[in-house]
């Protein structure tokens, strides 16, 4: 799995990230299944400014396969809130790649296709729209983790 943490791409990986990607692997291998997290590590706004953080998540799916030797149908994409929008912005780019996404000349990234599908994405509360006034989000504001207040500053 190559996650990517959230933490609205202003902060590094917390603890709890940390913790998430060292209990899963754990959990899935009592239940039969192996499985290795790959960790992104990824330029933070405002120094990273877009597309940096997807120029790099490429990067990485690109260095995965072709100097790992990963097939992409075993390889699943996963992360939590921005780590999920940069997921799905990763996802969108595959399926549709943009200029803008691709390193220009010579770029290895502008060269990049996958042979074949990626096994799955896990998206963990994706931060897709900076909605905060949605039926969802109203009916979720009591569970959800992540107040008003704060997504509209972050975003």
């Amino acid at each position: 799995m190559m996650y990517i943490h959230g933490t609205w791409i202003y902060c590094s990986c917390t603890p709890g990230h940390m913790k998430y990607q060292f209990a899963l692997p754990e959990y899935l291998r009592k239940q039969g299944i192996d499985i290795s997290i790959f960790s992104l590590s990824y330029h933070l706004a405002p120094q990273g400014v877009y597309p940096t953080q997807i120029q790099q998540a490429l990067a990485a799916l690109q260095h995965v396969i072709e100097k790992d030797g990963r097939d992409p149908g075993t390889i699943l994409i996963g992360g939590d809130s921005a780590g999920g929008n940069l997921c799905s912005a990763l996802l969108l780019h595959l399926g549709r790649p943009r200029p803008l996404v691709s390193p220009k000349e010579g770029g290895v990234a502008s060269l990049f296709r996958l042979q074949s599908p990626l096994k799955a994405a896990l998206l963990i509360s994706p931060w897709i729209s900076f909605e905060t006034q949605s039926p969802s989000f109203k009916r979720n504001r009591t569970t959800d983790y992540m107040t008003t207040k704060a997504l509209n500053e972050a975003s």
